[in-house]
């Protein structure tokens, strides 16, 4: 793991036994070589425990990543994703009030 290549945002929650994934192997070439690759987590993010997030991915703000998913792909701002692959589920309610005092 390359911790320089991941970003993370403000008020996260990380569950256990995540897995981030910011290389892949590049056989392309004559020799093995390690390819560095960037995770970007947005602002108010919730990652269930056992999840993988892939290298290359990007997940928006607000965002909930169900427990034991493997995220491909870039997940939007306030999403529900889940699964293996992870995919859509359903938009973010926001359910917040502004409380004047």
């Amino acid at each position: 793991m390359y911790p320089e290549n991941i970003r993370i945002g403000i008020h996260i929650t990380i569950t256990m036994g995540y897995i981030f994934l910011t290389h892949s192997l590049d056989t392309e070439k004559l020799g093995i070589s390690w390819r560095k690759h960037n995770i970007k987590i947005g602002n108010f993010v919730f990652i269930g425990a056992r999840t993988i997030i892939c290298s290359d991915v990007e997940i928006g703000d607000n965002s909930i990543i169900g427990a034991g998913s493997i995220v491909t792909k870039n997940v939007p701002p306030n999403q529900i994703w889940a699964g293996n692959p992870a995919k859509f589920i359903k938009e973010r309610q926001n359910k917040t009030k502004n409380i004047d005092l």
